[in-house]
């Protein structure tokens, strides 16, 4: 218990400063019935988010470890209103490291966009069964748009929407002709859409 408390300690010296604060300020905390502070609430969404819990096993692990007594109801209605919150930290602690990239002149009135997909595999199952599209505005750190599609689909840039003056990232699995014409606007998003389904037909 004590190394843990020592690492949560350690942890907490990157957080920014008023960390605490921003947490009921960006009303990630409104009531502090079943999460008594904003400590409590980062470490239990740590379990969740970053161990991979579900909801249920991150109720049960905080109850087991003394965290919280927080319910996967309850718990689920935090994490939907925290992501401001965490984002706010991260860009924090990146600005703290020395490492935060301010969007240049030059690029205002552009989206700059990394797009990518993970492929979800259902307990039990032996390959993947959805694939998560998402894509992430490099500068401010948020999420603009994700979408589950089933693993049929394939990973492809038509699944996002794309807007006049977006800047797109993404590895070189996304480098194939058809997207290329869906990116740059030379074939639109429904025609595309009709195009795949006929070749599943």
């Amino acid at each position: 218990m004590e190394k843990v408390t020592k690492e949560w300690e350690e942890l907490k010296s990157f957080l920014p400063e008023g960390w605490e604060e921003k947490a009921k300020e960006s009303k990630a905390i409104c009531r502090v019935r079943k999460v008594g502070s904003a400590e409590e609430l980062l470490r239990v969404e740590l379990l969740h988010f970053g161990e991979g819990l579900s909801l249920k096993e991150t109720s049960a692990v905080a109850k087991e470890g003394g965290i919280s007594d927080i319910s996967s109801v309850a718990l689920y209605h935090r994490a939907r209103n925290s992501g401001e919150w965490l984002r706010w930290m991260c860009e924090g602690m990146l600005e703290r490291l020395g490492t935060a990239v301010t969007k240049p002149t030059w690029l205002e009135g552009r989206r700059v966009r990394a797009i990518d997909g993970s492929h979800i595999s259902e307990q039990g199952s032996t390959g993947s069964n959805w694939i998560l599209h998402y894509s992430w505005e490099v500068f401010g750190l948020r999420n603009d748009y994700f979408e589950i599609t089933p693993n049929s689909c394939g990973e492809s840039a038509l699944h996002f929407p794309i807007k006049k003056g977006d800047i797109i990232l993404a590895d070189r699995h996304y480098g194939k002709a058809k997207a290329f014409d869906y990116v740059v606007g030379g074939v639109s998003a429904d025609d595309k859409m009709k195009e795949n389904a006929k070749e599943k037909m």
